[in-house]
């Protein structure tokens, strides 16, 4: 049983390194902020993009959350997921 759920915990963690992997060797976070700025020019285009982030930020929730997070923790994650690939200066 120990072994199951180990395994079940792992499918998620190999599906966020893979996501990770893609960001970081793609650089996608530089795309994030030009379809920003689009949305802030073109309104009409903004509930496609909310849908966009919004999938994206189910998706990775439902990875972490299959790992085991929850509460605060969860949400932490999450977040700070979504928010890694932003190669923006600070």
């Amino acid at each position: 049983m120990a072994s199951q759920c180990h395994e079940r915990a792992r499918e998620p963690a190999v599906r966020i390194h893979q996501l990770m992997k893609i960001f970081i060797s793609d650089d996608h976070g530089k795309y994030d902020n030009v379809i920003m700025a689009l949305a802030i020019s073109h309104p009409d285009l903004m509930p496609k993009i909310r849908a966009t982030y919004g999938f994206r930020m189910d998706y990775v929730r439902k990875l972490f959350s299959d790992m085991g997070y929850r509460g605060k923790e969860l949400s932490l994650r999450t977040r700070m997921f979504t928010e890694f690939p932003d190669s923006s200066p600070i």
